[in-house]
């Protein structure tokens, strides 16, 4: 009987009821879906944790990258300058590993991929020599094969024999031990190339018979065991990371069977799959090899260490002949103590949330010269709008919490707290305490129980739907263009999700609710079941003091006089209108601050770009067309570009002799292959040993500066050597210089004086020339002990070829005129016409190319421009193989940071906005609706309905304009000048509350005024 009266008197009131069932579905069904929200983004951002991997590849840069088995001292110097410790002390730094790499020898393995060291060499047995042909003065004997003491191939029983340099005579009848290089040549059977040994004995030895000694232990033998070593090496890689080591992490191989090892795990490792399936391996089966040592200058040249190593294959890894001969162990059998060869001096393993911050801090930490590339397989771009939406459910669900808190303390309070009159009339009838607090507690807790089921099983429907909608919305205003950026190196995996949502935020919704409702009921019991009727004497009627105020006249007059009267309630308008007006002010003035700051970043950003290799990485010593420099030139959206080509060069002093024959010209130009450069450029920025520095220190002949490497005041060498052959073209000339300090002091130079090289070049007709050139010497690097010389863009092709104006380029018609007659004085007429530009621009192949945005504002056009263009993306490739790569990450992330908080503005604010100004609307409309009784007082002595009407809004406008003008004030001089503006749409706003409130209160009769409670 008590519960069913309970709940019949409980929904008896229909408005509160229905209302407060209405809010707390709403506050219930808001915390499912933020809960809802909040463990998917969680979840799924573990997810993602799991499965991608975050590392940053710290690499050396300079003209020489990215030779895996160089000898840098550059790059072995900056090495150990690095201090590991403190680079794994980084805040989101989970491993830091130098490069441990070693080779050796693997019992079995022949090397048939990859590089080998010393391809072509042989040490044969042969007999049966007889002269074929003569060549240059070499003779050539087609002979036979007796036995092969090496022989990376094989190469059949007959073959041919070129003697080059070496006085080799066969005898007849007689068998020789042979030492060359296999080589290519016109003839069915190979050729031998026959090449003194490094150590000076002679290519060819007289064997006495089968027993001589020289089968045994000689030079030949000696070098046959070297040259097996060396050419059938493995490459041996520690790591306790072998997931972050860039040919896994990049996807370049996968492992195929088996796992990786452990970290410190010893006697096991992965081989990869071309040499597993060469030599029959599977997972289990024991490998056998010796380490080797090799010498600071040259990583082939090895020598057994004595350490034998047998590991157990635990992976083997997908096939790739590239990879072919390698073999991944962890660092508890690393520590391998070689020099460094290559560029690569470590990675860091970085925490997935925390990656882009600790590249920053390693960069900083990084000594000149080096790149520190971070590869986070997407995850940043991926992770973006689960983080947002996890932060935003947290928020939500910390508001809805907030809401739902003052909502059912007014609950109990309402339908407990205020049930006085219910409680006496159950205590006159006799009613027990405990069935009375039954009574209270029961319909309430109905309702909240019932609205909180509600709420949560709507909230569970919802969930799906909400996420989808969440995500979405959070994944547009996270979307970065992040073509050609660096920011999106390498490769991107595929993000997961959950995809079973659990039970519990709806369970735990509804509970928290329910609970709080009955504890809160609870608490307001006691209230409840307390007496109402106040004790005698203690009420309290405040009389005025001291003389009525008889100011002024009229309405203003007792708009004063309640201004003056109204006491803490005059306090609470005027206040509530000051704090509320520097509310908007600031609302107003950070809107405007943000788009600013955006107008700011755009004006002051220089953003830089360059061309590399398809993988993004390296930028020098690159093969780049001239008309591809020429596109980006002539885009339009470019202030400067940097462009250089260069050629080895030599002083004719310093060439050996190399004799005839084919293999003498091969080693010639290994020679040659080796020298310095002759570098043409437009600025020293892009040469490749400056390319990754800020600026160059040059001292300068007096009257010069860089600026001659960008003039159109010389020609193209090509057009010398034209005049040289013909006489048509233009005569030679003295080209001005930049060289290095350590090239003057070593060839006794100075400025000013004029020195004489020579260099290879194709020239217009075709031929390959050795060609001399005289230099003169204006400028010197002083911090660069580079051998390298740097000569005029113009060197090779006009500069002014690649203005960065806008204009298309032309000379196609001049060209193909100029090509149909090559007579003396058509061919002079082609020198001189813009036909010369357009077809050293195609023939022309740069080595590098750096160049500057115009403007910011561009950035987007500029990627548009690329992309219809078909250039190439780092690891996309389009249909023009030119790759760039700008520089745009900081400022990509700034401005989309920006970009959110002021799409966030354009959202929020205006809520904002118009939720204090709906405030300052309830404000007055509470305060005035909570005088009715004046509004009686003042009807019932006869006083005019319009002269109330302005009686109450003249007070409360006289309010509110102190407490916004003071507001507005206060923003003002603290540097807000938008806190007027703020000011007023209060104020209208507030105005308007007002009036509304005081027209309805005039126009209740004066009985219902009377009658109403407040």
């Amino acid at each position: 009987m008590i519960l069913r009266n309970s709940i019949r008197t409980t929904l008896r009131a229909r408005r509160r009821t229905l209302l407060f069932t209405a809010l707390i579905v709403i506050l219930t069904l808001s915390l499912t879906l933020s809960l809802g929200m909040y463990v998917y983004s969680s979840g799924t951002l573990a997810l993602m944790d799991e499965r991608y991997t975050s590392m940053a590849l710290v690499e050396y840069m300079d003209e020489n990258y990215p030779d895996e088995d160089g000898a840098d001292p550059k790059a072995r110097s900056a090495m150990d300058r690095i201090d590991g410790q403190v680079l794994s002390g980084i805040e989101g730094v989970l491993l830091w590993e130098k490069t441990d790499e070693t080779l050796g020898q693997m019992e079995g393995y022949e090397r048939a991929d990859g590089e080998i060291p010393y391809e072509g060499r042989a040490i044969v047995e042969a007999t049966g020599f007889y002269p074929v042909n003569t060549t240059n003065g070499s003779t050539i004997y087609s002979a036979r094969i007796v036995q092969t003491l090496y022989n990376q191939e094989g190469r059949g029983a007959m073959f041919m024999v070129d003697v080059g340099d070496t006085d080799f005579v066969p005898e007849d009848g007689a068998s020789y031990l042979l030492h060359g290089v296999f080589a290519e040549s016109g003839t069915s059977n190979p050729t031998l190339s026959l090449v003194d040994f490094d150590t000076g004995e002679t290519a060819f030895y007289k064997v006495s018979g089968e027993d001589d000694p020289a089968f045994t232990d000689s030079i030949f033998t000696q070098m046959a065991r070297y040259y097996a070593n060396a050419n059938n090496y493995v490459r041996i890689t520690a790591s306790d990371a072998p997931r972050a080591l860039e040919e896994f992490h990049q996807g370049i191989l996968t492992l195929a069977q088996g796992r990786f090892p452990e970290a410190g795990e010893a006697g096991v490792c992965v081989i990869d799959g071309k040499t597993a399936g060469q030599m029959g391996l599977t997972p289990g089966d024991e490998i056998h090899v010796n380490l080797y040592d090799s010498q600071e200058d040259d990583r082939f040249s090895v020598s057994e260490n004595s350490v034998e190593k047998t590991w157990t294959v635990v992976g083997i890894t997908s096939l790739s002949n590239d990879w072919a001969g390698r073999i991944w162990v962890s660092q508890g059998e690393g520590g391998f103590s070689q020099p460094l060869f290559g560029f690569c001096l470590g990675m860091a393993v970085l925490d997935n949330g925390m990656a882009r911050q600790a590249a920053d801090q390693i960069r900083e930490m990084m000594p000149e010269g080096i790149s520190v590339t971070l590869y986070d397989q997407g995850y940043f771009s991926a992770a973006q709008p689960f983080e947002a939406m996890k932060t935003t459910a947290l928020a939500v669900a910390a508001a809805s919490a907030c809401a739902a808190f003052a909502v059912l303390v007014l609950f109990a309070s309402l339908f407990v707290g205020r049930q006085r009159e219910t409680v006496g009339i159950l205590r006159s009838l006799g009613t027990p305490s405990a069935k009375i607090r039954l009574w209270l507690i029961s319909g309430a807790s109905l309702i909240a129980a019932a609205a909180a089921i509600l709420g949560a099983v709507l909230g569970r429907a919802f969930t799906g739907g909400m996420i989808r909608w969440a995500l979405g919305a959070a994944q547009k205003l996270y979307t970065i263009d992040h073509r050609y950026s660096e920011s999106a190196m390498g490769t991107t995996i595929t993000p997961v999700e959950m995809t079973q949502m659990p039970l519990w935020p709806a369970f735990v919704s509804a509970l928290a609710v329910f609970g709080a409702a009955l504890v809160f009921c609870l608490l307001f019991l006691s209230q409840a079941l307390s007496r109402s009727a106040p004790e005698k004497g203690k009420e309290k009627v405040r009389i005025p003091r001291g003389k009525t105020s008889v100011g002024g006249r009229g309405v203003l007059r007792y708009a004063f006089v309640f201004c003056r009267r109204g006491g803490g309630r005059s306090v609470i308008v005027a206040v509530a209108s000051g704090v509320l007006t520097i509310f908007l002010g600031i609302l107003i003035f950070v809107s405007q601050g943000w788009q600013s700051q955006m107008d700011s970043l755009y004006d002051t950003s220089q953003i830089f770009g360059r061309a590399t290799s398809t993988n993004g990485r390296q930028s020098v010593n690159i093969v780049i067309n001239g008309n591809n420099a020429r596109l980006l030139a002539s885009s339009g959206y470019l202030k400067d570009i940097g462009l250089s080509l260069n050629w080895h060069y030599w002083f004719d002093e310093d060439m050996p002799p190399f004799g005839r024959g084919g293999f003498a010209e091969e080693t010639k130009r290994n020679w040659i292959a080796r020298q310095p450069t002759i570098t043409a450029l437009n600025t020293l920025l892009a040469a490749p040993d400056f390319f990754y520095d800020d600026e160059v220190a040059v001292e300068w002949l007096e009257g010069w500066n860089e600026d001659f490497l960008m003039s159109d005041e010389y020609y193209p060498v090509d057009a010398s050597i034209s005049y040289s052959q013909s006489g048509v073209g233009v005569e030679w000339e003295n080209y001005p210089c930049v060289v290095g300090k350590n090239f003057l002091d070593a060839r006794d130079l100075s400025l000013g004086d004029v020195f004489t090289v020579y260099f290879q070049m194709d020239s217009f007709y075709g031929a390959r020339m050795e060609v001399p050139i005289d230099l003169k010497v204006v400028g010197a690097c002083t911090e660069n002990d580079t051998e390298d010389i740097y000569v005029p863009l113009a060197f090779a092709i006009s500069p002014g070829y690649f203005e960065t104006d806008g204009n298309s380029y032309s000379g196609e018609n001049e060209v193909t005129e100029a090509a149909a007659d090559m007579e003396s004085d058509g061919a002079q007429a082609y020198w001189n016409s813009e036909g010369l530009d357009y077809y050293l621009c195609r023939m022309t192949s740069f080595s590098t190319c750096r160049f500057t945005l115009d403007s910011a504002r561009d950035l987007d056009a500029f990627r548009n421009f690329l992309a219809d263009n078909g250039v190439s993306q780092p690891g996309i490739l389009g249909s023009n193989r030119l790759t760039i790569v700008l520089s745009d990450q900081s400022f990509v992330e700034t401005v989309g940071g920006l970009g959110r908080l002021i799409s966030f503005c354009g959202i929020l604010f205006p809520a904002l906005f118009g939720a204090v100004c709906l405030l300052g609307f309830v404000i007055s409309w509470l305060m005035v609706g909570s005088r009715r009784m004046e509004f009686a007082v003042l009807r019932g002595l006869g006083t005019s309905g319009h002269r109330v009407f302005f009686i109450f809004f003249v007070e409360q406008a006289l309010l509110c304009l102190a407490g916004s003008a003071i507001g507005a004030l206060i923003v003002t001089v603290t540097g807000t000048p938008s806190g007027w503006i703020g000011a007023g749409g209060f104020f209208l706003c507030y105005l308007a509350g007002c009036a509304l409130s005081v027209i309805l209160s005039v126009r209740v009769r004066l009985m219902d005024l009377l009658s109403e409670k407040e």
